[in-house]
């Protein structure tokens, strides 16, 4: 604690700070070290073979299906992404994928239909989260169609 103790002064504060920076830039430099997780997130009309987006859009007609292409870099295997979905405000449903075995770069999808009735019209949003924690939210939108 700088100002009490023996860290009374700004040198040995500074000494300290200093020591703590290098530190987290050695261990983030060593092989092994934890790789940061990028997380990118795509609303579409359809998805291909391998999960990415065909057709990227925001705004959806009530009788179509949506989906959500997820590319993640840097994850640990075994890492769970689950899919949050909502509307105005209430959880419709929520989905979770594992990732599985060791890869540099994930891309997996996820799709909600409604078999029984049309969407309502209105603003949606699904929220990701990876192994729990919050990692993205996209808000994408139903309207009528003409």
């Amino acid at each position: 604690m700088c100002g009490s103790g023996w860290f009374r002064g700004g040198i040995g504060c500074a000494a300290v700070a200093i020591l703590g920076v290098v530190l987290m830039l050695l261990l983030a430099a060593q092989p092994g070290a934890p790789a940061v997780t990028r997380l990118q997130a795509t609303m579409a009309r359809a998805l291909d073979a391998h999960y990415n987006p065909v057709e990227s859009t925001g705004v959806f007609s009530p009788e179509e299906p949506f989906y959500l292409s997820v590319r993640i870099e840097g994850a640990p295997p075994d890492s769970v992404v689950a899919a949050k979905w909502s509307y105005d405000g209430a959880v419709i449903t929520r989905q979770e994928q594992a990732l599985g075995r060791e890869e540099t770069v994930y891309v997996i999808g996820f799709e909600l239909r409604r078999a029984d009735a049309l969407w309502p019209v209105g603003e949606y949003d699904v929220e990701l989260l990876l192994n729990g924690q919050h990692a993205g939210e996209l808000r994408f939108s139903v309207v009528q169609t003409p």
